[in-house]
């Protein structure tokens, strides 16, 4: 199932949401037919699980004469990531699904230093790590969880 399209503010890009056997959701930003943000989503027992946001941080973009080197272009730093995460917000929330959750890996979080932060800027709750609690449901005890509560005036 599709559905509607979204429009994120800075660049031309479409934002479109697929759930695959009502479990799965997977949410694209379109940009000339090209696929340059996604996350993947799985419905758990304890809501709705981020397992990956990405955004294309540089795409070739052809030239039209020539064998010319191709330029390229950056898509990170336009609101893509958010309009993607506000999406899964909203598919979320149609759902009915009262919990969105993830894990910042030691990867990303290296690669970005700053993205707790910028969950906490878009509603999420960031946990570090505890490794002495063992039921902590986290993949490797050092991994940040993120958690973010949905009401219904939660917008």
């Amino acid at each position: 199932m599709v559905s509607p399209v979204y429009q994120p503010v800075r660049l031309n890009v479409e934002i479109i949401a697929k759930w695959h056997d009502e479990q799965d959701l997977r949410v694209e930003a379109l940009w000339q037919e090209r696929v340059v943000g996604s996350v993947d989503c799985g419905l758990c027992p304890e809501g709705l699980r981020i397992s990956d946001l990405k955004v294309t941080d540089a795409l070739p973009i052809p030239r039209l004469r020539g064998w010319i080197k191709p330029s390229y272009r950056s898509f990170r730093q336009r609101g893509i990531g958010s309009s993607l995460l506000d999406r899964v917000v909203m598919e979320a929330r149609n759902a009915g699904v009262s919990c969105i959750y993830g894990f910042i890996v030691n990867g990303d979080l290296t690669a970005n230093p700053r993205l707790p932060e910028w969950y906490q800027k878009r509603g999420f709750e960031v946990i570090p790590p505890n490794p002495d609690n063992p039921h902590d449901d986290r993949w490797f005890p050092l991994d940040i969880k993120i958690v973010r509560y949905l009401t219904p005036s939660d917008g």
